[in-house]
């Protein structure tokens, strides 16, 4: 009975999810295949070539669990495009491979002098300043 050696299952160890290539802190009892992996993903994505952001258990959820238990990640959550525009405003449509940067901008105009602020959508031409400007 002297050899006999007491694991404290509270400790904290890092273990490998199964179905995917991150570790985690987790307690020494607690089985990995029963947690979701909120490591960031960090892959790839196909559309837009930036590194994804999510949470890799919600890629997992929107991919196809492969032979092998990984789960290949291939499709990642829905993200604003953000690719500056025309007018120099970030798009905020959702990225896609097919996407088209729409020129029918949202955010507030930006043209503004000491007489007047234009308050209509970015993209809706405004009238120029009836009065004599700095600028």
């Amino acid at each position: 009975m002297d050899n006999l050696e007491f694991v404290d299952c509270d400790v904290q160890v890092e273990k490998s999810f199964p179905t995917c290539e991150h570790l985690a802190s987790m307690a020494c009892s607690q089985d990995p295949s029963t947690c979701q992996c909120n490591a960031r993903c960090g892959l790839t994505m196909s559309c837009c070539g930036k590194a994804c952001n999510a949470p890799c258990y919600e890629c997992q959820m929107k991919s196809v669990l492969q032979e092998d238990e990984k789960t290949i990640r291939t499709q990642h959550r829905n993200h604003p495009c953000e690719k500056s525009l025309h007018c120099g405003h970030r798009c905020q449509g959702y990225c896609s491979k097919d996407h088209e940067h729409t020129t029918s901008c949202k955010e507030k105009c930006r043209q503004s002098c000491v007489h007047t602020q234009c308050h209509r959508p970015c993209s809706t031409p405004c009238a120029p300043c009836q009065e004599p400007c700095t600028w």
